[in-house]
């Protein structure tokens, strides 16, 4: 929600517009992708490939879909594409929405390793608390054996 908010605050677009442009920038190898391309620098699949860990195909498909939407322009060099970020507004409002996106992408890192240690402190109290019913119900099956004795 916060992210839907910050990124219609940066754009003034159709609904249409703010969806598609919220719908590429919600998956992280795309953000990373523009992240990568917004020092103006042109880059080629490879060299994407390379720093994102991501395989040609996958790569190749969202730099297609970032294109198709007017946030990267390509060139071909040779047997390379090299992309860059496109002028426009969109594609400027697009980067500025990466910045913010890359920003809550360490707080819901950060939220996302504390739930995960709250987790496994729910689980290691859980087990105690198993272990301990268990003892108490093995003392009570001893105790009930004795009485019938």
């Amino acid at each position: 929600m916060v992210r839907i908010c910050a990124l219609a605050h940066l754009t003034e677009m159709d609904d249409d517009r703010l969806t598609l442009l919220t719908q590429l920038l919600s998956d992280p190898t795309r953000r990373n992708a523009l992240a990568l391309l917004r020092t103006g620098e042109e880059l080629c699949v490879c060299e994407l490939m390379a720093s994102l860990g991501a395989t040609q195909s996958r790569m190749s498909r969202h730099m297609g879909a970032l294109k198709e939407a007017g946030l990267v322009t390509d060139r071909r060099d040779a047997q390379w594409v090299r992309y860059r970020i496109a002028t426009g507004m969109d594609a400027e409002r697009a980067a500025r929405a990466v910045a913010i996106f890359r920003t809550h992408d360490v707080g819901l890192l950060d939220l996302q390793y504390a739930v995960r240690q709250d987790e496994q402190q729910f689980i290691q109290t859980t087990a105690q608390a198993a272990a301990q019913l268990q003892e108490l119900f093995e003392a009570d099956l001893r105790e009930a054996a004795r009485d019938r004795k």
